[in-house]
């Protein structure tokens, strides 16, 4: 499962509502939305989109960016979208820690929901008793926890036993600063990297010009976590082809370290589909 981390803005939002449109019942993303204007328009029209499109997601509910900087700015998700007291099944509530663990534990213990996401911007400090009774809240299901450079096992240890799920809380991206050549500089892959086949492979499919009718195509991908879209979206960009059985190597190392250890699966794949 892909939890990626937006801040709820205007395109931030319309990119959500796009790609739900596009992927309806999408089980294997599930976005954690960060409200960041106090009029929350925008973001009550992606609610409604993302629940008619039966994509799960989550609101942090205390947030703490954008307008909610300021003490005099509150937001209450109940005051304006009161059907979404009822969660299950449709969204996740999500509870942002900012420093006072007995007081965010006694807000979770009497809000209205069953299940709520715990997140954690800096790396949970389970040394203090406090924060480890916030962790143990039992509608706590799932801590997201940012370890920083360092993964530190104990941490991760003390969170997976205290029966939670664990969500690495991971910046990809390599920051650059905004000067006169921003523009200039080369974007990184975002949801190709993470959902579907890279751009290039789409574009060789869909727009060389081959003919594909009486063609047969083998779909193959690698990936860190899951196939996602990968595979069918291979299929779907060549509909006039036949295809056979595809294939998804899945490694548990970033940049595929261990991907000699997937040969024989690609062996046994090739033996089965007779190639």
């Amino acid at each position: 499962m892909y939890y990626p981390y937006l801040r709820g803005k205007q395109f931030e939002l319309k990119a959500l509502r796009d790609f739900s449109s596009e992927n309806k019942n999408e089980d294997k993303i599930l976005p954690i939305i960060e409200p960041v204007n106090q009029s929350i328009n925008a973001l009550s029209l992606a609610i409604d989109q993302l629940k008619s499109n039966r994509m799960i997601f989550s609101i942090i509910v205390n947030p703490n960016d954008g307008d909610f900087r300021h003490k005099t700015v509150s937001f209450d998700i109940l005051k304006t979208k009161p059907d979404l007291a009822d969660a299950k099944g449709v969204w996740l509530p999500a509870y942002l820690y900012q420093g006072q663990p007995l007081e965010l534990d006694g807000e979770i213990t009497t809000s209205p929901w069953d299940e709520v996401i715990l997140v954690f911007k800096t790396c949970a400090d389970i040394d203090n008793k406090d924060v480890y009774r916030l962790i143990s809240n039992r509608k706590v299901k799932t801590v997201v926890n940012n370890f920083g450079k360092t993964v530190s096992r104990r941490v991760k240890r003390a969170i997976k036993d205290s029966g939670k799920s664990l969500v690495c809380f991971e910046d990809c991206f390599v920051n650059k600063k905004r000067n006169a050549d921003y523009l200039n500089d080369v974007d990184e892959p975002f949801s190709e990297r993470w959902y579907t086949a890279p751009m290039p492979v789409r574009t060789f499919l869909e727009k060389s010009g081959l003919d594909w009718k009486g063609k047969t195509v083998v779909p193959l991908c690698t990936a860190y976590t899951a196939e996602y879209n990968t595979l069918k979206d291979i299929v779907k960009a060549t509909p006039d082809a036949s295809h056979l059985e595809g294939l998804a190597v899945i490694t548990t190392k970033m940049n595929g370290e261990d991907i000699d250890k997937k040969f024989p699966q690609v062996d046994a794949w090739l033996k089965k589909l007779n190639l």
